[in-house]
């Protein structure tokens, strides 16, 4: 017998059923028709094992490894496989493919450029703590000069003296010279500068003018100060 002769037994000996089945029942009947001609497969045994590597291959692409993890962090047993650990994520991770990390940094919104991140990708799933974004890191390398420009400017309230400007925009120079205009940008946010320009000769002007308007408003203010205290 072929097996186009298997699969026609097969489905005729359930369509003799259709007199004796409920309109729901014959539905479910004609759906499988449908998955073993779309699975070109004669049996029930074929079929399973069509859909079980179907299931297989998409949990190896960037949006199955997606899918795998929100079950792992919603406690969801697994439609397919034996449930994931913070061990076998990690492990597949460490062979990821550039999409697949791509997809699970944007999908829950994690700093991770490629597979050498799986220890930070460990890390978030044990705790929920999301590794460091470049933003951040450049930051922590910043924070000491950005300290020593507010102690500058804030040693006094009195006043914002021309020398103490050139003092900070000097700290300002090495940040520039070190970490460009993205670690420049983070020293003035620092200091309360609003940085909108892209270039660090244009971010320069803009810390400069926010020092020197910064210096004015802090005259203005000792000024009224001294006037009320008479």
């Amino acid at each position: 017998m072929t097996a186009n002769a298997e699969k026609v037994t097969f489905l005729q000996s359930l369509q003799a059923l259709v007199p004796f089945l409920s309109a729901n029942a014959k539905k479910e009947l004609e759906a499988l028709s449908e998955l073993l001609t779309m699975f070109k497969t004669t049996s029930l045994a074929e079929l399973k094992n069509a859909l079980v590597k179907q299931r297989k291959n998409f949990l190896k692409t960037p949006d199955g490894f997606v899918a795998r993890i929100e079950k792992f962090q919603n406690g969801e047993t697994p439609d397919f496989g034996d449930p994931d650990t913070v061990e076998t994520l990690v492990a597949d991770f460490r062979k990821a493919t550039a999409s697949t990390v791509k997809a699970v940094a944007k999908k829950f919104d994690l700093a991770l450029t490629d597979k050498k991140d799986a220890d930070a990708f460990e890390r978030w799933l044990k705790t929920g703590v999301k590794p460091p974004t470049a933003e951040e890191l450049l930051k922590d390398e910043i924070d000491s000069e950005i300290k020593r420009a507010l102690e500058l400017r804030d040693q006094t309230r009195r006043e914002l003296a021309p020398e103490t400007i050139r003092q900070i925009l000097e700290i300002a120079e090495r940040v520039k010279k070190t970490f460009k205009a993205p670690g420049l940008a983070i020293f003035m946010r620092g200091v309360d500068a609003i940085p909108t320009a892209k270039t660090v000769a244009a971010l320069m002007k803009e810390l400069r003018d926010f020092l020197e308007d910064y210096a004015l408003n802090r005259y203005k203010a000792t000024q009224i100060r001294e006037e009320l205290s008479y």
